[in-house]
């Protein structure tokens, strides 16, 4: 790809020398040895959901779910459209607030009332029922929570509910008069009914019955936009007042369609109070919106209970189609604010930029020449523009040839060139993958062609870089896919008979250890952390006994992977001399290669002075630490716009100050071993100097790792511990 190389800016690990992209060495090069059938064959979208994404999808289908069903049944209630009849129910206000009779100025007498009364104001709602013909009151069962009927096919619900409501003790212990002649619904009933047929004839009928006095009746009902106010606010019922027999009583009306999602929607509220952080409702109608491709055109057929796999298929149908309000949906939904799935809004961004080009009507010719703008950029290293040339030549590429054409390919594989120049691993690995889709085609086919198999696999290997650069969540990730390529390296090369096959294998055996490396954590669990240094361990030495036959012991790949089994052996107390060991051998391989003021020769002989440090090797390392100083200063000068010294000089000073001062409260060649004899002005000194290694350790860090911590190797002694 011209002059443009590979780049491993914003990367976890890097390994000098050891990266080499296959990517940058792509340019031209076709790939089909074989035929893939039909030119428009494409690789299945790549999603990357896990259970969280699934939880989330859950959650915004079954909300949008009800709102839509809500909707629905809230046009039928107020009469939206041209033919349908809203619920007729006037509204009758009392001038004067509500209170109970003047006899029932305490909360026993009350409850005496509410006690002598409920059966027959009961009793009046049920006669109601049979007038009103919503269900066969002989079929009326009542149970000991209230009643529950199933009448002609239609879930009819009755339910008594008896509250009682005093504001604190104090007023109950008064006998507060205002208080409770205030308490309207010690008698309170609820009834539920299917539609608003029902409800028309219900409210008829209890009219009808002269025992039965109205005092007042609110049309909650027709608050048609409630969820303007509310997403979550469903609670709409119809509710009367009524005396009966000198008792006031509450009866409410609710519909089933509405009261029976009331429990989901509690579920869905709290599910995205968490994930949110807050539901205010102007923003939750905007997420209402996005959650609205669920019920999009080409939709309808949705379970209304789907499986993981149902949201596959749908988000796969999505990403393929030509609706851009489905698409611009799709890609909000996917976003870091909503479910956070990179990789689907990669893809669903890519869509919407293939339609916009579709509706441009472009000739072919033009997407040629946008390919070799796009190269020219490449060479200059101007990223930026040359992804944007790309991306829309690969929309060209795509509608005149299909995904798995020659041309298309290389389009592809430029495009994540630049994407990983520019540290958009998240981007590059969906492209990769989609290339990995043929390149896994052509494994299943292939004959005795090894080069074109190590390049295939090479491809899948770069996969495991691209999510190893993407942080620490994407680690596990990385070990699988790394596993996976040995065992296909095993399947369809040769190492015990190609050195070339081994040399690729070794690529892996390589990269794995890296991963395993990188997965140690500090608050891990110690049995793990043990695995995964001994399994990197033992595959560092694999690839450095390899590397020293083939390679020779002073090779510069040689000595990268001596740098990494110093690095691994310095994460652990239990083996410095190891670390010092390995380090002190690449320092002075590079010292011998490259000189002595190298940069990385510069940055191996801090970490070895870091080393010796942590082993309370201080006169020894004293020494060391003043020449990696002088080297710092003569190699990096001063920064020229802050006029300080440069990060490197710096923290070699930092590290020759403390050595200095271990020293000078007495710490010599070493502090292991309190003596039990020490006298008290011997054990504070002692003190001192353990203070002076913590405060060390807590600000001055190796240069090739972050987050320093000891982690147990399986077979070391007590000594080490996480610190």
């Amino acid at each position: 790809m011209g002059s443009g190389s590979s780049s491993n800016s914003g990367g976890a690990y890097s390994v000098p020398g050891h990266r080499n992209s296959i990517l940058a060495n792509a340019s031209g090069r076709k790939f089909s040895a074989i035929t893939f059938g039909s030119t428009n064959a494409t690789a299945q979208p790549w999603l990357d959901l896990s259970e969280p994404h699934y939880e989330f999808l859950l959650h915004a289908y079954r909300l949008n779910h009800i709102f839509v069903e809500l909707h629905e049944a809230s046009d039928l209630c107020f009469g939206k459209g041209k033919k349908k009849k809203g619920l007729e129910v006037e509204n009758i206000c009392q001038q004067q607030q509500l209170l109970q009779a003047e006899g029932m100025n305490t909360i026993e007498k009350l409850l005496t009332s509410a006690r002598f009364e409920k059966d027959g104001f009961n009793a009046r709602v049920k006669k109601a029922f049979e007038k009103a013909e919503v269900g066969d009151a002989n079929e009326l069962l009542f149970d000991s929570d209230g009643a529950s009927m199933k009448v002609e096919g239609m879930d009819v619900s009755y339910q008594r509910l008896t509250t009682f409501r005093v504001s604190d003790t104090s007023d109950q212990n008064n006998n507060d008069n205002d208080n409770a002649r205030s308490i309207l619904d010690v008698v309170k009933t609820i009834v539920v009914l299917e539609n608003t047929q029902q409800v028309l004839k219900f409210i008829t009928a209890f009219k009808s019955d002269s025992e039965m006095k109205i005092l007042s009746l609110k049309n909650n009902m027709q608050k048609e936009d409630r969820s303007a106010t509310d997403v979550f606010d469903v609670y709409r019922s119809l509710v009367m007042h009524v005396d009966f027999n000198g008792h006031v009583c509450e009866l409410q009306i609710h519909l089933d369609k509405f009261l029976g999602r009331k429990t989901e929607l509690e579920s869905h509220k709290k599910f995205f109070l968490a994930h949110y952080g807050s539901v205010k409702n102007d923003a939750l109608l905007s997420k209402m919106s996005i959650f609205s491709m669920f019920s999009s055109a080409g939709n309808n057929k949705f379970p209304p209970d789907p499986s993981f796999q149902d949201f596959e298929q749908l988000l796969r149908a999505n990403l393929v189609s030509k609706d851009v309000n489905n698409v611009e949906g799709l890609k909000d939904l996917c976003g870091k604010a909503n479910m956070n799935a990179p990789a689907l809004k990669v893809q669903a961004q890519q869509r919407l930029l293939e339609l916009s080009e579709i509706k441009k009507n472009v000739d072919f010719i033009e997407y040629f020449g946008k390919m070799g703008v796009a190269m020219s950029l490449v060479n200059a290293e101007k990223f930026e523009d040359a992804e944007t040339m790309l991306r829309s030549s690969l929309c060209g590429y795509l509608k005149k040839h299909g995904a798995a054409n020659d041309e298309t390919r290389d389009v592809v594989r430029k495009l994540t060139h630049v994407l990983q120049n520019l540290a958009k691993h998240a981007d590059a690995e969906v492209f990769l993958r989609s290339e990995w889709h043929f390149e896994k085609l052509y494994l299943e086919a292939a004959k005795d062609d090894s080069e074109r198999k190590r390049t295939a696999l090479a491809l899948q290997l770069e996969i495991a870089r691209c999510c190893m650069s993407q942080g620490r969540s994407k680690y596990a990730e990385a070990e699988k896919i790394c596993r996976e390529n040995m065992n296909l390296k095993d399947k369809y090369l040769a190492p015990d008979n190609n050195d070339d096959d081994l040399v690729c294998v070794l690529e892996t055996v390589l990269e794995l250890a890296q991963t395993l490396e990188a997965r140690l954590h500090p608050d891990g669990e110690e049995g793990l952390n043990a695995a995964l240094l001994k399994e990197a361990e033992s595959n560092y030495k694999r690839v450095l006994a390899n590397y020293e036959r083939f390679l020779g012991a002073d090779n510069a790949k040689t000595n990268s992977v001596v740098q990494s089994l110093a690095r691994l052996y310095s994460k652990s107390k239990g083996r410095l001399k190891d670390a010092e060991k390995f380090y002190r051998r690449a320092w002075e391989n590079l010292e011998t290669a490259k000189g002595e003021e190298d940069k990385e020769c510069l940055k191996v002989l801090y970490n070895l002075i870091h080393v010796l440090v942590r082993g309370e090797k201080f006169v020894e390392g004293l020494g060391l630490a003043k020449k990696c100083v002088d080297l710092n200063v003569k190699v990096y000068g001063v920064d020229e716009q802050f006029k300080v010294d440069h990060k490197e000089t710096k923290d070699a000073k930092q590290q020759l100050e403390l050595i200095e001062k271990v020293i000078a409260a007495g710490g010599g060649g070493g502090l292991e071993g309190e003596d039990a004899n020490e006298v008290d002005g011997e054990r504070e000194k002692r003190k001192s100097q353990q203070d002076l290694i913590r405060e060390y350790r807590t600000t001055v860090q190796p240069n090739t790792f972050k987050n320093f911590a000891d982690f147990k190797f399986e077979d070391e002694d007590d000594l080490c511990i996480n610190e």
